[in-house]
């Protein structure tokens, strides 16, 4: 009888030990993030991806996002980031009569304070600078690129109307159409969000070469404070290196989101990405793009 007890404690025990992994394996599917879109991801899924997307990045991506991410192993990203200064000149009647741009230092940048001011040459000129950090991030495996491109403003825009921000892949340009590629995006203003995605009729998507995504903005006319606007492209490439332009265009004067969408992409256009048509390129800033040459190799060191 004593044998026989320790042989059912043992079966007991086993018993137990299968329904423990039964268990586990089932939380292992269980959605324990979800996003306002409605995209999940597990426990495991969501602390992976978060070591390389923020919050608000991960708010705004889509379930085919996380569908083509959310499994990736070896993943590896790389970075850029431009600090730019623009001064603008407006007339009396307010209307913009010149413009430069100066790429400054982060100490530089963050230490400015934004001090509207009267040009002493000319009492009729209003001279204003505005600072923004423009960043562009690649998360890649040997399949799959994910590729962010933000633009905080450091001192919010005399200006509010449709800006773009843009994307212009080089290499595996015709992954975007739809099955192979999710774009998504946010407006973030004074702790508000608005939450772009493929199917908005703000976006624009080139699916030959060249080639592109891109989604028009229109920034909130009460932004007091803080203002931020992004954009993801997460698209099925195997290529390596993967090269990739990004651009964020500011309207200097009111456009439309027909206007702002009239574009080709190319190379010759504004931050190497974005040509208007019809002149309405020069209702833009023309600030400078950034570029990024992604090798995965490299990054792991192989």
């Amino acid at each position: 009888m004593k044998n026989l007890k320790i042989l059912g404690l043992t079966l007991f025990s086993v018993g137990l030990l299968c329904i423990n992994t039964t268990d586990i394996s089932a939380l292992d599917n269980v959605a324990y993030y979800k996003n306002e879109s409605g995209a999940t991801l597990t426990q495991e899924q969501y602390a992976k991806l978060s070591k390389f997307f923020d919050e608000d990045t991960l708010n705004s991506m889509t379930q085919d996002a996380f569908d083509l991410l959310k499994d990736e192993e070896n993943l590896q990203s790389d970075t850029t980031v431009k600090y730019i200064q623009t001064d603008e000149y407006y007339d009396r009647d307010g209307n913009l009569v010149d413009k430069k741009e100066t790429e400054v230092s982060e100490k530089e940048a963050l230490n400015y304070v934004e001090k509207p001011s009267i040009e002493p040459f000319n009492w009729n000129i209003t001279h204003t600078t505005n600072m923004k950090r423009l960043t562009m991030k690649v998360t890649g495996s040997n399949s799959v690129k994910a590729t962010t491109i933000t633009n905080t403003w450091l001192s919010i825009p005399k200006v509010k109307s449709f800006d773009v921000i843009a994307l212009r892949p080089v290499t595996g340009a015709l992954l975007l159409h739809s099955g192979n590629a999710s774009i998504s995006g946010y407006q973030k203003w004074d702790g508000n969000v608005i939450n772009y995605n493929r199917s908005s009729d703000n976006t624009k998507i080139v699916d030959s070469v060249p080639a592109g995504v891109a989604i028009a903005m229109n920034v909130v006319d009460n932004t007091k404070s803080t203002l931020e606007l992004s954009m993801t492209l997460t698209a099925v490439n195997s290529y390596n290196p993967y090269n990739i332009y990004g651009t964020y265009q500011h309207a200097t004067s009111d456009v439309t989101l027909q206007q702002a969408l009239n574009f080709n992409f190319s190379y010759y256009g504004l931050g190497n990405c974005l040509e208007w048509k019809n002149g309405i390129g020069s209702k833009y800033d023309g600030m400078q793009g950034v570029y990024l040459s992604y090798n995965l190799g490299e990054e792991m060191g192989l």
